[in-house]
């Protein structure tokens, strides 16, 4: 796999400490002052490293930890924001680095399951469910480097002094995620768009330039497929219909991204989705891709023989109050965030505005699937929001892709009518409504490492 160095001025100014630290003598050992304690998923704790935590020496920034009297610790907290800047985001890693930090690769080529990063962690910390965090036992001293990095949206910044023994807060518009390119790293994501949803104009909203966009085979790390009904950016926007198409029907160059969102059309399309590409997204997400799907794209997993037995599809009749499902760690944390957010009043119901007529999902199957929203009650309930890890079917070690599937029209605003719209003038932006911000949780979930939703997230160590 080849490394790519973020050469941001910061990065240079920031590892240009390292060599005098890396030969330190007579420093602390992490033993000596507490590091090696575990964080949790609360927004709390974190872990030092601080050398082999058996006593041996210090390496780099661990050699700048310092212990403070009456239990103290030396912290930096601060919040993680989306690109906009509006909407506190969950389970985002938060660390110093003890290595020079290097930009994600694009595509699918890296399993990226859950327990480590590439750049040696000194300290490191999940945001909480108000999208907090705090990191304990922190290096003392100027220059100390912070990366903020939720799967390959990745962002350094250089604290410019830390002060021993206290809490040093950061402010928020510095960790928030990167709106474009030039504030840090953000994934290479391809978008089918569609009739009846504007998936495209949902990723404006939360914060990404629209300078990072361009037609499928551009610069942008958000590229265009225009798919039946959908909007284009100009008469050169490639073809997500008919057969073959720019994009499933192309195994290269879905591969070359990291996420595939597929947006609502308004009917299943299956002369558009032939046997070969029905293969070709297996494969893409059997290997690490993502996919982010709305409403009759539930195709791609309905007619596919190892998706298939993931949920029964179709309409099951359920109508009344949209549930949160708060039975495993995560669905429990998604409640409380949308309540620490103000997208409901009551714990576990959310308002849904615009459920996808008709619905395609009907219950998931737990073995290899997650509901995460649904309608009605008991065994015949109607899924609203779903995700599953893939290979279908295969151990937790061994999955390394994901797929939400959203039978919510998520930006009907927006979408097309009678025919295709040009983007950005389609978009009307605006502020979130709660099933976007539901929908946003979901999205950077997809982004995350890789693991069983049974297990709740740690940091990485």
């Amino acid at each position: 796999m080849k490394i790519r160095p973020l050469l941001t001025s910061t990065t240079i100014a920031t590892f240009s400490i390292f060599t005098a630290l890396a030969a330190c003598s007579g420093a602390k050992h992490a033993s000596d002052f507490g590091g090696g304690d575990g964080g949790d998923n609360n927004g709390e704790g974190g872990t030092g490293l601080g050398g082999s935590g058996e006593g041996g020496p210090c390496v780099k920034l661990q050699c700048q930890q310092q212990a403070c009297s009456g239990g103290g610790s030396t912290t930096v907290s601060g919040q993680i924001l989306d690109p906009a800047g509006k909407t506190p985001l969950y389970n985002v890693i938060v660390y110093v680095p003890n290595a020079a930090v290097t930009a994600p690769d694009d595509g699918y080529a890296t399993c990226d399951q859950c327990g480590s990063v590439a750049s040696s962690p000194v300290v490191s910390v999940l945001s909480d469910t108000s999208g907090n965090f705090k990191l304990e036992n922190v290096p003392v001293g100027k220059n100390i480097p912070i990366v903020v990095q939720v799967g390959k949206w990745q962002r350094q910044y250089t604290i410019p002094e830390v002060t021993a023994c206290t809490d040093n807060p950061i402010d928020p518009d510095l960790t928030r995620l990167p709106k474009n390119s030039t504030e840090g790293h953000i994934p290479k994501i391809a978008v089918s768009t569609g009739g009846c949803d504007s998936l495209e104009c949902f990723i404006r909203k939360i914060g990404v330039d629209a300078s990072e966009f361009s037609n499928g085979g551009g610069a942008g790390r958000v590229q265009l497929y225009q798919g039946e009904g959908g909007s284009t950016i100009d008469g050169n926007t490639p073809r997500a219909y008919g057969s073959p198409t720019d994009l499933w029907d192309n195994p290269t160059a879905l591969k070359g991204f990291d996420i595939v969102a597929l947006t609502c059309e308004c009917d299943e399309y299956g002369s558009d989705k032939s046997a070969s590409a029905l293969d070709n997204m297996r494969d893409y997400t059997n290997g690490g891709g993502r996919v982010f799907a709305t409403h009759f794209h539930y195709y791609w997993f309905k007619n596919e023989t190892a998706s298939e037995g993931v949920a029964s599809w179709g309409d099951s009749g359920q109508d009344g109050d949209s549930l949160v499902d708060t039975s495993f760690p995560k669905g429990s944390d998604f409640a409380d965030w949308l309540q620490n957010i103000h997208a409901t009043t009551t714990r576990g119901k959310i308002d849904i505005t615009d459920t996808a007529s008709p619905p395609s999902i009907k219950q998931v199957n737990p073995a290899d699937s997650t509901r995460w929203i649904y309608q009605g009650t008991g065994s015949t309930y109607q899924t609203q929001y779903m995700t599953f890890n893939t290979p279908v079917g295969s151990a937790p070690a061994d999955q390394c892709g994901r797929v939400v599937l959203s039978d919510i029209h998520v930006e009907t605003e927006d979408a097309p009518s009678g025919g295709s719209s040009k983007f950005p003038a389609l978009c009307q932006g605006g502020t979130l409504t709660a099933q976007e911000q539901a929908l946003e949780f979901l999205f950077f979930d997809l982004n995350a490492c890789v693991q069983s939703d049974s297990v709740a997230p740690a940091p990485p160590r």
